[in-house]
């Protein structure tokens, strides 16, 4: 539907997105799991002279209609649900994501 599956997509995920992210998470921090008291560690990359810390910033969104059909609804017996006859205005939800501070 999207497209994330088609064969030019996923061939440029695999052969250069993902390789190249990988050689930049040695620039990055990462954290690990405490445990005791179920609490995150953050660790500082290892950084030579001139060298900077890489922070990812990732996007997410999603789109939701106004109308979007709801799977409960409270009816009397023998009614039947009125409905809207369009989705609805499409609400478009976008968000930046990164790991230090969500």
């Amino acid at each position: 539907m999207d497209g994330h599956e088609r064969e030019d997509v996923v061939e440029y995920r695999t052969k250069i997105f993902l390789p190249k992210l990988a050689e930049y998470e040695k620039f990055m921090a990462k954290h690990i799991l405490n445990e005791e008291d179920r609490t995150l560690i953050k660790i500082m990359p290892m950084l030579k002279e001139g060298q900077h810390r890489i922070i990812a910033q990732y996007h997410d969104e999603s789109c939701f209609h106004a109308n979007d059909e709801a799977q409960n609804l409270w009816l009397q017996p023998g009614e039947q649900p009125l409905r809207k006859k369009s989705q609805g205005r499409l609400i478009h939800v976008s968000n930046f994501i990164n790991e230090e501070d969500g």
